[in-house]
């Protein structure tokens, strides 16, 4: 993975979804990186990454079942490791109050 790919998936945390977790609407009042699609794609890129590290290890264990996933960072990583290993069994801990619906509504 490239420096340039963690680089725009950290701005694309830091300045897109960490503040919309964290209720900060006016952090995320600049629409440059929402419209931006590069920053998402980077941020799938290293979610899929890292599901596919996972997918290594399993292969290394083959009767482990159960996957944790920890911090809202890696959003996406159960939904990669759930397409690799469907008979997985996810879990997600989100380290942080889930956001209301109206911070969603006017992300």
């Amino acid at each position: 993975m490239s420096h340039k790919s963690l680089t725009k998936y950290l701005i694309f945390y830091e300045n897109v979804l960490r503040p919309l977790i964290h209720n900060f609407k006016s952090l995320y009042e600049d629409h440059t990186l929402i419209e931006n699609k590069e920053y998402w794609e980077q941020y799938l890129v290293v979610n899929k990454a890292i599901a596919t590290k996972v997918n290594e290890v399993r292969q290394l264990f083959p009767q482990m079942r159960r996957v944790w996933v920890h911090e809202n960072n890696l959003l996406m990583v159960p939904f990669y490791v759930k397409k690799i290993f469907p008979e997985s069994n996810i879990g997600f801990f989100f380290h942080s109050p889930f956001p209301s619906s109206d911070i969603f509504r006017m992300f």
